[in-house]
C-alpha cells in the first residue's frame, strides 16, 4: 500500500500521504472519513448472562472427561463416586462462572470510568473531542502528560 513506513517520512511526506493539512481536516471531510472508515473504537463483545457464563465452564475437555465418569460411575452402581464427581464438577462450575461474571462486571465499570478525551486541530481551530471521532488525517495536539488516544 504505501512504499515507505510513517515514521521515516517527514512532515510534509505525511500529510500528503494522509491527504490532509497543518490546519487539519475541514468538518465536512471529517463526517465523509467517518463514514468511510467508520468510528476510532475496539468493537467489544457483548456481555454474557450468568447463565451464558455458567454453561461454559462445562465446556472444558477435563470438565467433560470428568462429566463421562460420573456417568460411567452411575451405570456401574457406584453412586459415592457419582454424586462425589457431580458435586466437585458443580462446585467448579459454581466458582468458575462466578470470578467470570464479577470479571465482567469490573471491565465494564472500569471502562466507564475511562473516558479521555483528544485535542484535535480542525478548520484551522484546536477541539476537544472524544478519540471515537478520529479520522485518519486528523492532527492530534499531544502535550505532556497526555494519553494517547
Amino acid at each position: 500500500m504505501f512504499d515507505s513506513p510513517c515514521y521515516q517520512l517527514d512532515q510534509q511526506q505525511i500529510l500528503k500521504r494522509l491527504i490532509t493539512s497543518k490546519a487539519g481536516l475541514s468538518a465536512v471531510e471529517v463526517k465523509r472519513r467517518l463514514a468511510d472508515y467508520g468510528a476510532n473504537d475496539i468493537p467489544t463483545k457483548s456481555q454474557r448472562s450468568l447463565l451464558v457464563i455458567t454453561l461454559a465452564q462445562f465446556s472444558d475437555f477435563m470438565i467433560l472427561i470428568l462429566l463421562f465418569a460420573a456417568m460411567v460411575s452411575g451405570l456401574l452402581d457406584e453412586l459415592t463416586d457419582t454424586i462425589a464427581i457431580i458435586v466437585i464438577v458443580a462446585f467448579n462450575a459454581i466458582i468458575g462462572a462466578t470470578q467470570d461474571f464479577r470479571a465482567q462486571k469490573e471491565i465494564a465499570s472500569l471502562k466507564a470510568l475511562y473516558s479521555p478525551r483528544v485535542q484535535v486541530t480542525r478548520d484551522a481551530k484546536r477541539l476537544v473531542c472524544s478519540p471515537i471521532e478520529l479520522v485518519p488525517g486528523d492532527i492530534v495536539n499531544l502535550e505532556a502528560g497526555d494519553i494517547v488516544a
